[in-house]
């Protein structure tokens, strides 16, 4: 179903399905990426916390933990799956940064099929009825996923090379993670205006 717009009466039929079809897919971008994004986040921090319980069931802490209590054969396999779940997690993170680096490209699509022409800066409340402000629209949000798949790929690196003993680089990671300088919706950003001028 598409958007109510006020679309000008001088747009063709042509164009102001064309407008219609770029804004709702627009919007529909807008919300995958926050559910992806929620999805992400759950994983990494299900991995970090799989490497900090590795880090635990390390060696090193084998006179804390007591190995007649556990056994040494417990501890192993503890520490194997623990292992996985990380191996597991970060597996999940790569198809997960997949999507969204495809949603970054939904966007350039988008704005190739409004066709050549001018294009405005995009202006938070500004209404998106003009091609030109839509192709703003769809560039600014294109920028932003772009930019922000960009620096979660060298999180991701970052993720694959942690060791379970670096608590502090984890705490780090999840930090720089969350922050999303180029992506967040929290209310006042240029994203969450994005989405309300898309409803």
């Amino acid at each position: 179903q598409f958007m109510r717009l006020a679309l000008p009466m001088a747009c063709s039929r042509r164009e102001r399905v064309a407008l219609q079809q770029a804004l709702a897919g627009l919007s529909s971008a807008l919300r995958q990426w926050e559910a992806l994004d929620a999805v992400a986040t759950h994983e990494l921090e299900q991995g970090l916390d799989s490497m900090a319980r590795t880090a635990y069931l390390s060696p090193s802490h084998t006179g804390l933990l007591g190995v007649a209590g556990l056994g040494v054969e417990a501890l192993a396999s503890a520490r194997s799956k623990m292992i996985r779940q990380r191996s597991a997690a970060g597996k999940r993170l790569e198809e997960l940064h997949s999507e969204m680096e495809a949603l970054a490209g939904k966007l350039d699509a988008l704005c190739m099929e409004l066709g050549e022409g001018p294009q405005s800066p995009y202006v938070p409340g500004a209404l998106l009825t003009r091609k030109d402000a839509a192709r703003g629209a769809l560039q600014a949000a294109g920028r932003a996923f772009h930019n922000e798949a960009a620096l979660r790929h060298s999180l991701l690196g970052a993720y694959a090379e942690l060791q379970p003993s670096q608590d502090d680089e984890r705490k780090r990671l999840l930090i720089a993670w969350s922050e999303r300088p180029f992506s967040l919706a929290d209310e006042g950003t240029r994203m969450a205006s994005l989405r309300k001028d898309t409803l």
